[in-house]
């Protein structure tokens, strides 16, 4: 005689929870393994694990010669994960503070931290850095980052640059989306509304080893991108080489408006950090633009161009600064940083001002060589030391 149908189907469904619950209790383990590396409901700057290099060339990175391998950590950052000591500083900015033609103890604030150990034996500077980020995207990793980090005491933010490119659309176009600045201030988000899977962080750091891995049969495949940056610094030299006179822009624009957006976005930046009770300093942009420059020192030069950096090979006849407005502009907002800081009581280090503007300390316009990395960091060492860290 057949059993009952009811105690059939209690047997079945103990045994799927017991299944279930042998599953759960295996890979909440795992869980919680995978979120020490990577966190789904966390901003990051710099996906964790993300891994590149940059190749440098003789002409497009004079100076130059070692490839950057570029690792990062399990904060986001580049550089190794906070210790226990103190004090622990992140170093916030754009392509300039991220400097990706450097390796992690060649930026300037890898460089920082050597420093700082010398006397500081528990120092750590995490680089935050991300390339093409302004004020606005400063303000938002600010924000969105710090609660993520294990005490950090103090922030050193390098701005200024990025937000005169934006405002008057050199190396950017003209119809930028309201959405590109979350997407452009971190490499990775959390979604609005994040699937199953994505609420997973075991799932996806399965999902990014396993696209990250060389297809089969593809031979040259490498698990690192590599990317020729020397080789890209060639092209857009060359491009501005074309440049024809009348094309030229010879004097700086009405900076009015600008200035006084970047200035709020400044008050942005520093009531982000005081709301998360964080210590800030600024930073000066130091550039090689000057009147009286060499001829070493102009074959250095890409920048300067109206729209994207593709528009640029689209239109031949692209507007592009002379290297005179570009000095002045980026004066205007160097000195309207200064302007801020004193208003605010507000540290900030004239960087652009103490540096040298010679070929030694570029590899273009304004991205440091090894040689100025080193420079910066000693400059910011002793404007930070009179905020006696501990």
């Amino acid at each position: 005689m057949d059993q009952p149908r009811q105690p059939r189907r209690t047997v079945r469904l103990a045994a799927f929870l017991l299944a279930a619950l042998a599953l759960v209790a295996t890979l909440a383990p795992c869980e919680a393994a995978a979120r020490q590396y990577f966190n789904p409901s966390h901003y990051y700057s710099r996906t964790p694990g993300w891994e590149i290099v940059f190749k440098p060339s003789p002409e497009g990175t004079p100076g130059i010669v070692a490839p950057a391998h570029i690792v990062i950590n399990r904060y986001g950052l580049r550089g190794d994960p906070p210790g226990s000591g103190h004090p622990r500083i992140v170093a916030v900015g754009g392509s300039t503070t991220e400097d990706v033609m450097l390796n992690d103890a060649e930026t300037w604030p890898g460089r920082l931290q050597a420093l700082l150990r010398a006397y500081l034996p528990g120092a750590w500077v995490g680089n935050m850095g991300k390339a093409g980020t302004n004020a606005i995207h400063h303000a938002i990793q600010i924000d969105k980052v710090l609660p993520q980090l294990p005490g950090v005491d103090l922030v050193i933010v390098l701005v200024g640059l990025n937000d005169m490119l934006y405002d008057f659309h050199i190396h950017h176009p003209a119809d930028l989306p309201a959405s590109w600045h979350e997407l452009q201030a971190f490499m990775y988000a959390p979604p609005p509304t994040p699937s199953l899977a994505e609420r997973s962080a075991l799932y996806q750091l399965v999902a990014r080893v396993v696209e990250g891995l060389p297809r089969l049969g593809d031979r040259e495949a490498s698990v690192v991108r590599e990317v020729e940056f020397g080789k890209t610094m060639e092209r857009y030299r060359a491009r501005r080489a074309q440049v024809q006179s009348d094309d030229m822009i010879e004097t700086p624009p009405d900076m009015t408006q600008a200035l006084a957006g970047y200035r709020a976005r400044l008050e942005r930046i520093a009531d982000a950090a005081a709301r998360h009770g964080v210590r800030v300093v600024f930073l000066t942009q130091p550039s090689l633009w000057k009147p009286d420059m060499n001829a070493a020192e102009r074959k250095l030069l890409y920048a300067g161009g109206l729209g994207s950096t593709d528009e640029w090979f689209v239109n031949p006849r692209t507007k592009w600064y002379g290297v005179a407005p570009l000095a002045a502009m980026l004066k205007s907002y160097n000195d309207t940083l200064l302007a801020f800081c004193a208003a605010r009581g507000l540290p900030c280090v004239d960087l652009a001002g103490e540096l040298p503007k010679s070929a030694a300390m570029f590899y273009d316009d304004f991205h440091f060589s090894a040689a100025g990395a080193a420079a910066v960091a000693d400059i910011v060492r002793r404007g930070i030391q009179r905020l006696n860290l501990r």
